[in-house]
């Protein structure tokens, strides 16, 4: 296993343990994608948390995520 994928399994429980600690604490918002595919303030958290530890790593690719979609700030492309 590589050094980057190793620190970012690492980072991930780190995240994941963060985010289930605060979510304990706080009011867990829900969205919806679609009809039937609902999106908390956790997810949607931990989506963000790994973007931006990989975009540290490689700030000129484009990430394809989950709960954002196309990142394509990582471009500078005004949206």
């Amino acid at each position: 296993m590589s050094d980057f994928n190793f620190d970012l399994l690492k980072e991930l429980s780190t995240i994941t343990i963060q985010a289930y600690e605060e979510s304990k604490n706080l009011k867990n918002e829900i969205s919806y994608k679609e009809l039937n595919d609902i999106v908390t303030s956790t997810d949607k958290y931990i989506d963000d948390r790994i973007i931006e530890f990989i975009s540290h790593k490689f700030p000129e690719h484009s990430i394809y995520s989950e709960e954002n979609g196309e990142n394509l700030l990582l471009f500078n492309i005004a949206l």
